[in-house]
């Protein structure tokens, strides 16, 4: 984000701070079925997501007010600056 580029109001916490990333899969749950337990009965579930999907790419980028291109990553020839999958064996856990 280029916080230079926000309004007063947008200069928050959150987009000062934090890291703008992707989700990783998918969640889908019908809403007329749950488990024994009471539980949602998941249709797509998990990381990496397991269900009835099958295979897709699970980067998509999003956003209620989508701009037309988002840049992600970091400067050509820096290190990432994205986060990404959830690793708990991993120091930065990820």
């Amino acid at each position: 984000i280029n916080q230079e580029g926000l309004s007063q109001g947008q200069r928050t916490w959150v987009n000062d701070h934090t890291v703008y990333t992707h989700g990783f899969g998918a969640v889908a749950a019908f809403g007329n079925k749950v488990t024994p337990d009471g539980l949602p009965a998941y249709w797509e579930h998990s990381i990496p997501s397991r269900g009835k999907m099958g295979d897709y790419e699970p980067r998509i980028y999003f956003s209620p007010q989508s701009p037309q291109y988002s840049v992600v990553g970091a400067p050509k020839g820096s290190a990432p600056q994205e986060l990404d999958y959830p690793d708990d064996n991993a120091e930065s856990g990820q």
